[in-house]
């Protein structure tokens, strides 16, 4: 009798054995899930900060290249005005031209004008 009491509680033993076998292995599997898990978060984190040095350094190209064209710009504008400025001295040269030719035009007939009332008052 004492054999069957044994045997029962070695039974019932062995079917504990066999609840901890069986829930040590889910933990093993969820441990292995977890720590797979932190390993592509840990690779994850890797890759999030390798991406943002690489937007640091990109954004900081862009900030000079920005910089670059605002340069440029101002090139740009400094150079229609001196443009401007050149048309406008050309513009002037022209009249001053015309007005030049003009008088070269009158100054003969002036100057013929003069003699003859020159020679008008000496005779």
């Amino acid at each position: 009798m004492k054999t069957n009491l044994y045997l029962q509680e070695l039974s019932g033993w062995q079917w504990e054995i066999c609840g901890f076998q069986k829930a040590a292995l889910i933990i093993e599997e969820r441990l292995d899930a977890m720590h797979k898990n932190i390993k592509s978060n840990a690779v994850k984190h890797l890759l999030i900060g390798r991406l943002l040095e690489r937007f640091l350094v990109e954004e900081k190209e862009l900030n000079e290249l920005e910089k670059a064209i605002l340069n440029e710009k101002e090139a740009i504008h400094q150079l229609k005005l001196n443009k401007e400025s050149l048309q406008q001295l050309e513009k002037g040269h022209e009249q001053i031209s015309k007005r030049i030719s003009k008088e070269e035009q009158v100054f003969p007939a002036l100057k013929s004008d003069y003699y003859q009332l020159l020679e008008e008052l000496l005779m």
